[in-house]
């Protein structure tokens, strides 16, 4: 996989409101072995002053586009020169997509939504 998706990705579930949405749809154990994780991730970046800098930008306000590329960025160049912080990354991302209700939808802008429907395995008819 892409060290760029998985920085990305990992970067995402780093901010705040990101994490907890998966606290609140994964289960327990996936939340802590996640938890355990991020917090390794989290540790790795404060150990400097830019990765405690960048952390603390992109956690302040998740919603800023370049707080949150600087966090990938510098994800991207640990992962790079540290194999070891890239097995982290990685998992993070397949403990993520492991779990099937952590998924979201996202909606910015001055979109209206109506109705959404998200359904796993069904068997037999749906009626709405």
């Amino acid at each position: 996989m892409d060290v760029g998706l998985i920085a990305a990705g990992v970067a995402a579930l780093l901010v705040k409101p990101a994490g907890e949405e998966f606290a609140r749809e994964s289960g327990r154990a996936a939340w802590e072995r996640m938890r355990e994780l991020l917090q390794s991730v989290r540790r790795t970046l404060s150990r400097d002053t830019r990765g405690t800098e960048i952390l603390a930008a992109a956690e302040s306000d998740p919603q800023d586009e370049s707080a949150l590329q600087d966090l990938t960025g510098e994800l991207q160049q640990r992962a790079r020169g540290d194999e070891s912080f890239a097995a982290i990354l990685a998992e993070i991302v397949r403990v993520s997509h492991d779990n099937p209700r952590a998924g979201h939808i996202t909606v910015e802008g001055q979109a209206q939504v109506g109705k959404i429907v998200s359904m796993g395995n069904i068997q037999g008819n749906v009626t709405f």
